[in-house]
């Protein structure tokens, strides 16, 4: 799949950055007139990334920044530019820390999909969709059926239908929170034979 890129700031972590799984995490960033950025996502019930700690310093190697904070600053700041970028690096950590085999399983998944033709769909491949639904929402798409539709070269109707029944299977959790949202279950995660790599397995 094709995710969403920024790149015009490019998010780091932080020293304890957290474990990206979900619960509070931090990244950080330097803007280019000597200020350095930190932020701390964390999802909600609804898997969507919000921004809960938002903190601005001076670089430590900064002696003279070209702008100072005022609230002219802050109103050029770009903001929604600053948490794309941060959502982006932290749905990049939350993939790192998946088994490599749960991604390329569920882009197969995707691309066999219309191979089954009239048969009964297995409940992994609606997972697959569960999957990359919980993904485009991580990173703050208000439309991640379109994003799915244009991915999958399918129409919105198709993919929001499968959306649909991902839930009805117990897939994929209903928001509560807004029209859109939703979290990989217990039961997606299983018919994809996920698991997370802890950290000892990530250090060796």
């Amino acid at each position: 799949m094709t995710r969403r890129t920024n790149g015009r700031i490019k998010f780091e972590l932080t020293k304890n950055g957290g474990r990206f799984n979900g619960e509070l995490s931090y990244v950080e960033a330097e803007l280019p007139d000597g200020f350095k950025v930190t932020m701390g996502l964390e999802r909600n019930e609804d898997g969507v990334l919000r921004c809960i700690d938002f903190k601005i310093s001076l670089q430590e190697d900064a002696k003279h920044p070209s702008k100072h904070l005022n609230s002219r600053y802050f109103q050029t700041i770009g903001f929604g530019e600053l948490l794309a970028s941060a959502r982006e690096k932290y749905v990049s950590m939350w993939e790192l820390a998946l088994e490599v085999k749960t991604q390329d399983k569920v882009r197969e998944l995707l691309q066999e999909w219309s191979a089954n033709g009239p048969n009964i769909i297995a409940d992994e491949y609606y997972a697959a969709i569960a999957y990359e639904y919980e993904t485009y929402v991580m990173q703050g798409l208000e439309q991640p059926i379109t994003q799915l539709a244009t991915e999958l070269n399918e129409n919105k109707a198709t993919i929001s239908s499968r959306v649909v029944e991902a839930r009805n299977r117990g897939l994929l959790t209903k928001p509560k929170y807004g029209s859109f949202g939703g979290r990989l279950t217990a039961k997606g995660k299983k018919a994809l034979g996920m698991e997370e790599v802890n950290s000892a397995k990530k250090g060796k």
